[in-house]
Formats: C-alpha cells, sequence, structure tokens
C-alpha cells in the first residue's frame, strides 16, 4: 500500500480531519491537503508530528512514511 493511501486510512481511522492535523502541525489545510497528496513533500519532522499524532489515536500503528 502507498504511503498516501496509509496516510488518509489512519487518519481516518484516528477521527481526525483534515483541517485538525493540518492545526496540530500549524499548517494551512490547503498546504496540508497538498502534502497529503504527496506525503513525499511532508518534511521529516512533520513526518514524525503527524507519526506522533496518529499514535495517539491508534495504538500499535505502523510507521507510514517508511
Amino acid at each position: 500500500m502507498e504511503t498516501k493511501q496509509k496516510l488518509i486510512g489512519y487518519r481516518k481511522m484516528a477521527g481526525l480531519t483534515q483541517d485538525e492535523i493540518a492545526d496540530k502541525l500549524k499548517i494551512s489545510r490547503s498546504t496540508y491537503l497538498k502534502k497529503e497528496n504527496d506525503p513525499g513533500k511532508f518534511t521529516f519532522d512533520e513526518q514524525k508530528s503527524i507519526q506522533e499524532i496518529l499514535s495517539q489515536k491508534v495504538p500499535e500503528m505502523p510507521n507510514i512514511f517508511l
């Protein structure tokens, strides 16, 4: 499964909207949407933050950015 599908799937499993994750990352929703559609554009720090945010809601979640 590609990173984009994993990211969207785990975000939805966590019950979080694009707005909520964008807010936590301190970026706009439109910027988040662009990056969610091309996850390679997330910085390493953003990837780490997203992983932490989702892991709080989805226990034992694998690293989605591998």
